[in-house]
């Protein structure tokens, strides 16, 4: 899954105001998507339904990612859903 992953752009930012005790804390995350498929059992071919690996990066930590079944067909939306 890590060379899968760390092949997706983080073409999108977002950035998150949440309170945290009393304070104002600001988390900056990057945002990417690719299109994934499942192998068939004998990995001759794919699976026909697509899914979306969504991958998020906050600035200074690791990555994160979900797997995900979208009915879009462009990663601008599978990232903003």
């Amino acid at each position: 899954m890590k060379q899968i992953y760390r092949k997706a752009k983080l073409t999108h930012s977002y950035r998150v105001t949440r309170d945290y005790h009393g304070r104002e804390v600001e988390h900056i995350y990057k945002v990417g998507a690719l299109r994934v498929y499942f192998p068939t059992t004998d990995l001759e071919g794919r699976i026909g339904i697509p899914l979306w690996l969504v991958v998020v990066k906050e600035e200074g930590r690791g990555y994160s990612w979900f797997l995900c079944y979208l009915d879009t067909d462009k990663a601008n939306e599978a990232i903003e859903i």
